[in-house]
């Protein structure tokens, strides 16, 4: 039987492994309305005005690259710690 401890440690690892997963794939989407040519498709070219709407304008390449490596460093952290909680 687990422990409160271990529940808990379990529950935040999930948060921040889920999470972060979630934000580098909004991240991705996100970066596709700025790509060249983004003005081609009708999705690209809404995910493009929803960043400007956003108020990200000329940084939301910064933003969208931000979220993923930040998206990733997260999911990575939820994982080492599940690791080095239970060796698996």
């Amino acid at each position: 039987m687990k422990s409160l401890k271990d529940r808990k440690a379990a529950r935040k690892e999930k948060g921040m492994i889920y999470g972060g997963l979630g934000a580098m794939g909004t991240g991705m989407i996100a970066s596709l309305g700025e790509f060249m040519g983004y003005s081609e498709s009708d999705m690209t070219n809404f995910l493009h005005d929803l960043n400007h709407m956003a108020g990200l304008d000329e940084y939301t390449g910064l933003v969208t690259v931000g979220m993923v490596f930040a998206g990733m460093a997260l999911a990575l952290k939820g994982v080492a710690d599940r690791y080095d909680r239970t060796g698996k």
